[in-house]
């Protein structure tokens, strides 16, 4: 899951080529690949409960309601951080924010591997602020560094935080298995994200970009009252909440239902984040020809579909398929919904890119947790 912040008003019209970057300040050029590489690293952070759910659930004795609360903590963690560091960003060097959003997903790595449910949420939670810090720096950075190339690579930074996730899905598991111990993967993310962190203390470009101007509350609630924004909002809500429940609950599924091995349970989630980059490629290559609004409603009711097919299918293959295509769908929503929100309020730009966000956040708290109920009532 990413966001796109408030972009300047004028972009080039011509095709924008990512070997343009290089023409930039060598201490810039270090700065944008350490925010790239710290937030690949933040994103493992998203997919990596969704993998080893199971596992974790069986060694804690976790019921489906608590699993899913693990994962509501994670984007109680990301709302709280979308308020905190948009006024962080305003007021404290750039440098102290980008180390408070990794040294969050370090610590929330490590808190998350010890074997204790109340340590547990508080290490999601940390997690979850950790990357809605390094998102936010991380976009700031990109529209003060090239603001010319900025569509380019805020669409890079989307592809590269969701293949982290799709690549943690993927093989988180048996790297778990190969070390025979689910908190060895947490420590290892942790130990890497700790990379960033060293590399922001020893690089001089990095304090030289300027924060952006903190957002006020009082203009998020406006925003969030205005009735163009209602549809938006809604949509950000539904597709976050059937995104990260399909992230935790289907490789749960396909264990104890389907009686798929743990691997190829993860291997099958991990083809959504596949689909979620592929769609918004696609999203971006028939833009002009079909409007915004159908493709967030046609992509809405596909995803849909695709989620219920899955309920009735159990082999391999298909379920791949359906899991792929689920990604494809629901891909363009997210990015489309806040090129909207912005084009429907000019005026307060940095605000609905905030509201935005945190219908996100709530989202991704409210769907593991009714998905988790659901789960234990009616399936487990």
């Amino acid at each position: 899951m990413t966001v796109t912040p408030d972009l300047p008003r004028s972009f080039p019209a011509g095709r924008l080529r990512i070997l343009t970057v290089l023409k930039t300040s060598k201490p810039a050029r270090f700065s944008l690949l350490t925010v790239y590489i710290g937030c690949a690293f933040s994103g493992m952070s998203v997919a990596i409960f969704g993998c080893l759910a199971t596992w974790i659930s069986h060694d804690l004795g976790l019921s489906s309601v608590a699993s899913g609360g693990c994962q509501a903590s994670f984007f109680g963690g990301l709302l709280i951080g979308s308020l905190a560091m948009g006024r962080l960003l305003g007021i404290c060097p750039s440098r102290y924010c980008w180390l408070i959003g990794m040294g969050c997903t370090v610590l929330g790595c490590l808190l998350t591997s010890v074997a204790s449910l109340p340590i547990l949420l508080l290490g999601r939670a940390l997690a979850g602020f950790g990357l809605s810090a390094t998102m936010l720096f991380a976009m700031g950075l990109i529209v003060a560094v090239c603001p010319d190339r900025a569509s380019l690579l805020l669409n890079l930074l989307q592809a590269c935080t969701a293949g982290s996730a799709a690549l943690t899905l993927a093989v988180g598991r048996p790297v778990a298995e190969m070390l025979s111990s689910w908190s060895a993967v947490l420590w290892l993310i942790g130990g890497l994200s700790v990379v960033p962190m060293i590399v922001a203390v020893v690089l001089p470009g990095m304090s030289e970009i300027a924060a952006d101007k903190a957002v006020g509350f009082r203009s998020l609630f406006r925003v969030a009252a205005h009735p163009l924004l209602l549809p938006l909002l809604v949509a950000l809500v539904v597709y976050v909440s059937l995104e990260q429940s399909v992230t935790v609950f289907l490789p749960v599924y396909l264990e104890e239902q389907v009686q798929i091995v743990s691997t190829t349970a993860t291997g099958i989630t991990a083809m959504l984040w596949l689909g979620l980059i592929a769609g918004r490629v696609c999203s971006a290559m028939v833009g002009k020809r079909l409007g915004e609004g159908l493709q967030i409603i046609f992509g809405g009711l596909g995803m849909c579909l695709c989620i219920m097919l899955v309920m009735f299918v159990s082999d391999v293959p298909t379920l791949m398929v359906l899991t792929f295509l689920t990604g494809v769908m629901g891909g363009p929503i997210i990015p489309l919904a806040f090129a909207s929100s912005a084009k429907r309020l000019p005026g307060t730009c940095n605000a609905a890119m905030t509201v935005c966000q945190l219908c996100c956040s709530a989202g991704g708290m409210l769907g593991p947790l009714v998905t988790g109920s659901v789960y234990q009532v009616f399936i487990r």
